[in-house]
């Protein structure tokens, strides 16, 4: 696939994220990506609601900015990730499908959904607990579209509307939304919290009855609290785009990318799991469409 510039890559990054928003940026280029790049940072504060207002409405809000600014096939991709291959799939499936969303969870929207939140949807309880969780964390647009343009402003719409991304009322701190201790994000105790952003866009996939893609991307576990390495212990062949959240500790530099230097019988280790992950993978996808 040759990246014209048709191609933009949107993400912002503010504090710490910055060095994740380089790092992200370096990956992309290193493994052949040559489309535009549209990165911002609180520098750019105008363009986008703040994060107690719209916690992580960035998102829509700079997707539907490249939109406006005339580019075709739209890719938003958060800080804390690296491009390990050519996001050729990716994009394939933007240019085919009309969009791109990936999950890798296996909970429903329901239980990170809050009661206004919910009510804002139109739907019920019941219904959000039979909702897939995706991950806002990479999703593509082609905005030849006209259901992924539908969905973009629906999102957008949502980030705007200073109730839906929050979750709760502004007289409460957003700290709340990550749990429900007290009944403010719902009053239905199975609930767990509220995820803004990723709230929204699965509701969103789910109302447009759009596929959900696990081949392309991955969370990998990495450096914890103690700087202990807890990488993953293998990544699927067909991944392009992994999450790992070294970004948080100085040193992030000399550990994101231990995953893939391993040598000798570590490395045949590494390829044989990395082979099964895949076919476990595909599998995932197969049974998905089949159902």
């Amino acid at each position: 696939m040759k990246f014209t510039r048709e191609f933009c890559i949107v993400n912002y990054a503010s504090g710490i994220y910055k060095k994740g928003q380089k790092r992200l940026k370096d990956s992309l280029i290193s493994n052949g990506y040559t489309g535009d790049f549209l990165f911002f940072t609180e520098e750019n504060g105008e363009l986008i609601p703040s994060q107690d207002e719209s916690p992580w409405g960035f998102k829509p809000v700079l997707l539907n900015y490249a939109k406006e600014k005339g580019y075709k096939y739209i890719l938003w991709v958060d800080s804390n990730m690296i491009c390990i291959r050519k996001p050729v799939t990716i994009f394939k499936k933007i240019i085919k499908d009309g969009y791109y969303i990936s999950s890798s969870y296996t909970t429903k929207m329901g239980y990170w959904c809050s009661d206004i939140a919910l009510e804002n949807f139109g739907i019920d309880r019941e219904t959000s607990f039979k909702i897939t969780e995706v991950n806002p964390s990479y999703v593509g647009i082609n905005t030849q579209n006209s259901i992924a343009v539908s969905l973009l402003n629906e999102w957008n719409k949502y980030a705007l509307d200073g109730i839906t991304f929050r979750g709760i009322p502004q007289n409460y701190p957003l700290s709340e939304t990550n749990k429900n201790d007290k009944g403010i994000v719902s009053k239905d105790s199975r609930v767990k919290g509220h995820r803004h952003d990723q709230t929204a866009i699965s509701f969103l996939i789910w109302k447009y009855r759009l596929k959900i893609s696990y081949m392309e991307t991955k969370n990998i576990q990495s450096l914890t609290a103690t700087k202990e390495n807890k990488y993953s212990k293998a990544i699927p062949l067909t991944t392009e785009i992994v999450q790992n959240r070294d970004i948080k500790f100085e040193d992030y530099y000399k550990t994101y990318n231990k995953w893939g230097n391993k040598k000798g019988l570590d490395k045949i280790r590494f390829i044989i799991l990395s082979l099964i992950d895949t076919i476990r993978f595909e599998t995932k996808n197969i049974v998905y469409k089949l159902k």
